[in-house]
C-alpha cells in the first residue's frame, strides 16, 4: 500500500504473520518492509536501466536509517537510474572497507565511461597504465606522488603522449569520484604534466607500405589485418572501420556511409569506394557480425605487442590515416578535397563561404581521390610502377 509515512507511524506498525510492504507516496519507489520478526528495512524500488527488468536497492533498517535518511537515499538512487546507471554497482563496490582505486575504476567505468565513444580507450588505460600501479590504495591515501608513479615509467619508455592521455583519463576518473563525494579533493588538481607531445607528423614511404602490407596478414587476426589495410585504403578513423556494419554499406553503390552516430564529428559522412576496398568488403562478407569485428583498444594492444616483429617501426593505426593524406597530397589533390576525404570539418567548413554558401557534397572528387589512391597503393604493394595523376583542374 503507498501511504505519507511519517515517523510516528512508522514507530507504531506491528508485525503481521506475513511480510508487510508500504509504500512512501512522497518519495517514489521509496519502501518499507516489515517482517513477522519485527523488523523493519527500507528499500527503493526502480527499473535496471540496462536489463529493463524491476529491481530493488536496500537502503537500510529502520530506526538506524531515519523515514528522512531513507527518503534521501532512494533520491539519489533513482538519480542514478535517470543517467542510465545502476546505483547496485556503486554499492557493491564500496561495501568492504574504504574503496580502492580499484572500486572506483568499476564504478567509474559502469556509470559514466561506458557512455563516452572513448570507453574502449579509457578500460584499456585503466587495464595497462594505472590499476597495476595504484589499483589497490585507498583512495583516501592518493598521494599527487602517486600520480607521477603511474606517469613517469611511461614517459621512461618514450611515450609521452600516452603519457598525458594516462594523466587526464586518471583525473578524469577522480573528478568524479569528488562529484560523488568519494573524495574531498583531486590530488591532479593544478598538476603539470610534462612531456606533452607535438602534434605527429609521421607518415608511411612508399617503401615502408610496400613493406608492411603484407606482414600484416601474418602478425594480425585476419579482421584485425583487414581492417587495417582498409584504413591504409580509405583513410578512415580506425574507431569508425571498427563500428562498421554491413547495413552501412551499398555495394551498388560502392558507398559506405557512416553515420553520424558513430562518427567523432557527429556528421554522418560517406565514403566512396575503390576497386581496392571493394575486395576486402567481400572478404569480410563470411563474418556475420560485422565486416572487421573488433575494437580500438584490441588494436592498440595487438600494435604494442607486434610492432618489433614488423618490418616498420614507430607507427600507429592513426598514422595509417595521416599516411593516406600525404600521399593524396602528393598526388596534387587540394586540401579541401582531402579534408573532404577525412571527412574534416574544419577544412571542409572554415569559413563563411563553405559553411553558409557551398553545399556541394564532393562525392565526384572524393571518389577520384580515392580511386587514384588505391591504384597507386596498389602498385606499391604490388612494386609496380602505377602512372597515377589526377586531373588538376578539377581540384584547385
Amino acid at each position: 500500500m503507498k501511504l505519507d509515512l511519517s515517523d510516528r507511524f512508522i514507530a507504531g506498525l506491528k508485525p503481521g504473520d506475513k511480510p508487510a510492504d508500504y509504500f512512501d507516496s512522497k518519495c517514489r519507489g521509496l519502501n518499507l518492509r516489515v517482517m513477522p520478526s519485527g523488523l523493519k528495512s527500507w528499500s527503493v524500488m526502480f527499473t535496471d536501466p540496462s536489463t529493463g527488468k524491476r529491481a530493488r536497492l536496500s537502503l537500510g533498517t529502520y530506526p538506524a536509517t531515519p523515514l528522512a535518511a531513507a527518503r534521501t537515499r532512494a533520491v539519489e538512487a533513482r538519480g542514478m537510474v535517470e543517467s542510465g546507471c545502476d546505483p547496485r554497482v556503486w554499492k557493491d563496490a564500496s561495501k568492504s572497507g574504504p574503496m580502492s582505486v580499484t572500486d572506483l575504476a568499476k564504478v567509474y567505468l559502469e556509470m559514466h565511461a561506458s557512455k563516452l565513444r572513448t570507453f574502449d580507450a579509457i578500460k584499456q588505460t585503466l587495464k595497462v597504465n594505472i590499476l597495476p600501479i595504484i589499483g589497490d590504495m585507498p583512495l583516501a591515501d592518493l598521494h599527487r606522488r602517486d600520480i607521477h608513479r603511474v606517469t613517469d615509467p611511461i614517459k621512461q619508455r618514450g611515450s609521452p603522449s600516452m603519457a598525458l592521455k594516462t594523466f587526464q583519463r586518471l583525473s578524469a576518473m577522480l573528478n568524479f569520484a569528488v562529484e560523488r563525494g568519494d573524495m574531498d579533493s583531486n590530488p591532479c588538481f593544478r598538476m603539470k604534466m610534462e612531456g606533452h607531445s607535438k602534434p605527429s607528423e609521421r607518415f608511411l614511404s612508399a617503401e615502408e607500405i610496400a613493406a608492411l602490407w603484407p606482414a600484416l596478414s601474418s602478425c594480425f587476426k585476419p579482421q584485425m589485418a583487414m581492417g587495417l589495410k582498409f584504413a591504409l585504403i580509405t583513410g578512415q578513423r580506425i574507431g569508425e572501420i571498427a563500428r562498421m556494419d554491413f547495413g552501412e554499406i551499398d555495394l551498388n553503390k560502392r558507398i559506405w556511409t557512416i553515420p553520424a552516430e558513430h562518427s567523432k564529428n557527429k556528421y554522418a559522412h560517406q565514403v566512396p569506394l575503390s576497386d581496392m576496398a571493394m575486395e576486402l568488403i567481400e572478404q569480410a562478407l563470411d563474418n556475420v557480425i560485422g565486416p572487421f569485428n573488433f575494437t580500438t583498444a584490441q588494436i592498440d594492444q595487438f600494435l604494442r605487442r607486434r610492432l618489433p616483429k614488423l618490418p616498420v617501426q614507430d607507427w600507429s593505426a592513426h598514422v595509417l590515416r595521416r599516411t593516406v593524406a600525404t600521399h593524396l597530397g602528393e598526388l596534387g589533390f587540394s586540401p579541401l578535397v582531402i579534408g573532404h576525404v577525412l571527412n574534416h570539418r574544419g577544412t571542409t567548413k572554415s569559413g563563411i563561404t563553405l559553411q553558409a554558401y557551398n553545399h556541394y557534397n564532393y562525392t565526384r572528387e572524393k571518389q577520384e581521390a580515392l580511386d587514384t589512391w588505391a591504384k597507386r597503393l596498389s602498385g606499391i604493394v604490388s612494386g609496380k610502377k602505377v602512372a597515377t595523376f589526377p586531373k588538376l583542374t578539377n581540384h584547385r
